[in-house]
Order: structure tokens, then C-alpha cells, then sequence
């Protein structure tokens, strides 16, 4: 498996990145510029992968379900995603308390998070487990990509659904359902040598065009209309296609020394992904604006991007120094 970490620490790289700029720059530079078919790829980039090495620790594996639901796991689980969450979230609540914002507090707790990407860490947990049976399916049934039509029935079957009972944006936010389809993604991207790249180029290409021109038309009860328009089931071929883009260029410069501070950004991206989401939950753009005090929107973009970049990755790169230097094994 480790010939495949550098890849992977890259994409996860990008992917961080992207949301670093997803969630500082303002919404008008994002609608302008397209975001939604580059950028606005980072949560499908980061889900794809998930699903990738969940299948591909799977693959060929006798007793998948007790290995993947073995105690051992779990304990993992929770230390390296739970507990992070929950210091973030101790630190939230005590800044609220400490300035007396009790709306806050009721809403943070009722939307089960605050800052930018909270439902992540939801959606994270429900992929984690259901990441097995998903396999399954699409090992069952992989003649003729049977498993992918079944799956993507599941998925509109589960948005027709959401669009007569779920009214509520923040509850479908925090559900995996919209990505879903993920997983077939991930399954064609571990099995590529199965699939026509013609026949995927053309996925592509479709998916991309629905990006464009569709993902803001009501399709319901087909496809949850809401503020997730842009990351659904229709969309995610163009994403399958964007990960193979950046992996090309991966290979072609993978040796040039910035590619290695986007892996180190990709192996640390869950700590800089939680840094964010704490310093833009409490200053965003909005909030800096006022207090930098500054009439030009244009330095004060330049000046938050900055400021977000260096907040959420800084003290991520002093504490693997610290922890490198005084933490380490003395021999």
C-alpha cells in the first residue's frame, strides 16, 4: 500500500488547500471564477479518497467486516478523528462561555458544530461505516458495472426520498447521502483497468455540463435541491476526471520540492482542516474586514487569505517541531 501514499498525500494536499480557499475567499470571486468545477472539488477529492483506501485495504480480504469493525480500528477511529473534534469543540464552548454568547452556544449544539465544515467529521463517520457493505455491493455485482447502476439507484432512491421528508438544509448537510455515489468513484479509480477511458471521458464530460448548467435547476424529487446543489451524484465523474488530472501532474513533477510541502499539507490536512474551521468560525471575512478597518477589497481578500493560510497551517508545522524534537525516542 505505501506506493500509493505519495499520490494520496498529494491529493489530500490539493484538497486542503482547496478548502483553505473555498472558505476564504469571498462568494462572488468563487461564482465568478467557476469554483465549483476546481476548488469546489476538495470534499469529493477528500471523500473519493477515503472510500479508495478503505477498498483498498479490503480488497482480497478474508473476514472483511471483523477486520474492518475490530476493536483495534475503533480505538484508531477515535483517536484520530473523534478526539481532535472534540478538543476543538471544548474550545469553542469555552470561548463562548468566557464572552457569554448563549445563542451561540444553542446553535452551535443544535447544528452539531460550528466553523466552516463542521458536518464533515458527521458525514465522515457514517462513510467509515458504511464504507464495507458498500464494497461488498460493488464486488457482488461488478459485471457490466451492475453494482454502480444499483448504487446509483440507491442514491437517487435516497435524494427522492430527502426531497419529500428532509426540509431542513443543516440535517441534510450532516447525512452522507449526497456522497454517496462516491464510492463507485473510488471503485472505478482502484479497478481503472477495467473501465474505457472513452466511456469515463465522456461521464466526464456530462457531469461537467450538468456543473455548469443544471446544478442550480430544480430537479427534485431526482436530486436534493438545496444550498449542496453542486456535490451530488450527477457531478461526480467530473470528479473522478479532476482526480486524474491532478495525479498526471503528480507524476510529471513529482520530484520539484513544493509537490513535498503539498503532501506534508495532505498528511496533516485533518489538523490544518480543524484550524480553519476554528479561526474562520470565529473571524470571518466579514469580521476581518471590520477590523482591519480597510476600504479596498481587494488588499483585504489578499490580506484574509493570508491570514487564513498562515493560522491553519503555522501552528500545525511548530507543533510537529516541537513534538520532533523534544517528544522523540532518545537512543
Amino acid at each position: 500500500m505505501k506506493q500509493y501514499l505519495p499520490e494520496i498525500n498529494f491529493l489530500k494536499g490539493m484538497a486542503i488547500i482547496f478548502v483553505l480557499f473555498l472558505h476564504s475567499l469571498d462568494k462572488s470571486i468563487l461564482k465568478d471564477t467557476y469554483s465549483v468545477c476546481h476548488i469546489g472539488q476538495a470534499v469529493p477529492i477528500f471523500f473519493s479518497v477515503t472510500f479508495y483506501l478503505a477498498f483498498l485495504s479490503l480488497k482480497n480480504r478474508e473476514k472483511m467486516f471483523q477486520y474492518w469493525f475490530s476493536k483495534e480500528r475503533f480505538v484508531k477511529l477515535f483517536r484520530r478523528i473523534v478526539v481532535p473534534v472534540i478538543v476543538l469543540t471544548f474550545f469553542q464552548l469555552l470561548y463562548l462561555i468566557i464572552i457569554g454568547d448563549i445563542d451561540m452556544i444553542k446553535r452551535m449544539l443544535l447544528l452539531g458544530g460550528w466553523g466552516p465544515g463542521s458536518y464533515y467529521v458527521w458525514e465522515y463517520l457514517q462513510i467509515w461505516i458504511l464504507a464495507p457493505f458498500l464494497y461488498m455491493l460493488l464486488e457482488k455485482y461488478e459485471n457490466a458495472g451492475r453494482g454502480i447502476i444499483l448504487l446509483l439507484g440507491i442514491c437517487v432512491l435516497l435524494n427522492i426520498g430527502c426531497s419529500y421528508f428532509v426540509h431542513i438544509n443543516r440535517l441534510y448537510s450532516i447525512l452522507c447521502i449526497r456522497h454517496l455515489f462516491l464510492a463507485a468513484i473510488a471503485y472505478i479509480w482502484l479497478n481503472n483497468d477495467k473501465y474505457k477511458s472513452w466511456a469515463l471521458g465522456v461521464l466526464g464530460i456530462l457531469s461537467l455540463i450538468y456543473l455548469i448548467y443544471f446544478r442550480n435547476v430544480n430537479l427534485e424529487p431526482f436530486v436534493y435541491y438545496g444550498e449542496w446543489n453542486g456535490q451530488n451524484y450527477p457531478i461526480y465523474f467530473w470528479s473522478l476526471i479532476f482526480i486524474y488530472m491532478l495525479l498526471s501532474v503528480f507524476r510529471k513533477i513529482k520530484d520539484v520540492r513544493t509537490i513535498r510541502l503539498i503532501e506534508w499539507c495532505g498528511i496533516n490536512s485533518w489538523s490544518i482542516f480543524l484550524c480553519q474551521m476554528f479561526v474562520i468560525g470565529f473571524i470571518p471575512l466579514s469580521r476581518f474586514s471590520t477590523i482591519t478597518r480597510m476600504n479596498n477589497p481587494i488588499i483585504i481578500q489578499l490580506l484574509y487569505c493570508t491570514f487564513v493560510f498562515f493560522i491553519s497551517i503555522v501552528p500545525i508545522s511548530i507543533t510537529e517541531v516541537v513534538r520532533n524534537k523534544f517528544l522523540r525516542k532518545k537512543y
